[in-house]
């Protein structure tokens, strides 16, 4: 769970090879995705779809709502970090990256894939205003 300023909470989900982590939606939440990061070397790639967005029926996020996954996905996500430490303790691994950018985006139509992290931001990213 991510805690963005003004007590805003984002849900994540980050794929881990087949097994996913789970996660049980609130009413606080802004939005929750399903991810993925690929590490290479000291580059992180991050990049998924959004599942809920606070406000916005589920099923709109969708292209084809009974089937909600990364290929019929309308809002996706990339981002890169850098690794820039690691520390053992015994059997625990924990890392730190530098800050990095998020972009999201708004499909026309399906076709993102976690076959080819590219497939995501294939589009135009998403544009916010203040």
């Amino acid at each position: 769970m991510l805690r963005l300023s003004g007590g805003l909470r984002v849900a994540v989900v980050v794929l881990v090879g087949l097994a996913a982590a789970t996660h049980v939606a609130s009413a606080d939440d802004l939005a929750e995705f399903i991810g993925r990061s690929d590490q290479n070397g000291s580059m992180i790639t991050h990049y998924g779809y959004v599942t809920h967005l606070n406000g916005v029926a589920d099923a709109d996020l969708f292209f084809d709502p009974a089937n909600p996954t990364a290929a019929t996905a309308r809002l996706t996500y990339f981002a890169t970090t850098t690794l820039n430490s690691r520390h053992v303790l015994g059997n625990i691994i924990t890392t730190a990256t530098t800050p990095g950018t998020l972009t999201f985006y708004v499909r026309d139509s399906g076709g993102a894939t976690f076959n080819d992290p590219s497939s995501v931001r294939r589009v135009k990213p998403a544009r916010c205003s203040e």
